[in-house]
């Protein structure tokens, strides 16, 4: 399925958010995707392959970018255990058009 990493995270009025506070870089699928895989936020000690599994799919996520159901599943549980309940809706949101899945609003 073709995710597009330069899909912008949009706040509850539609707007562009920020990567960061006092930053005028927008929030994109590729920031927050690359931050979610990148972060150590399991409460247990992620293997050595676990963590290269997580690298190898950060250093894909650029652009269009063709990804299996499995690493589509794999972004989601990450992003889902890193972000905001706003950034894991809009970011699921679009991982789920790429799937094919409707979108509420859509």
């Amino acid at each position: 399925m073709i995710v597009d990493f330069d899909a912008p995270i949009l706040d509850f009025k539609g707007n562009p958010m920020k990567a960061e506070a006092g930053s005028e870089d927008p929030a994109t699928l590729e920031v927050v995707a690359i931050s979610a895989l990148m972060a150590q936020i399991d409460e247990r000690a992620p293997s050595g392959k676990e963590k290269f599994e997580r690298f190898q799919l950060a250093v894909k996520c650029k652009g269009k970018v063709n990804l299996k159901a499995e690493e589509v599943s794999m972004l989601k549980d990450q992003i889902g255990k890193f972000g905001s309940p706003l950034v894991v809706g809009r970011a699921w949101q679009l991982l789920d058009s790429a799937e094919g899945e409707p979108v509420a609003g859509d």
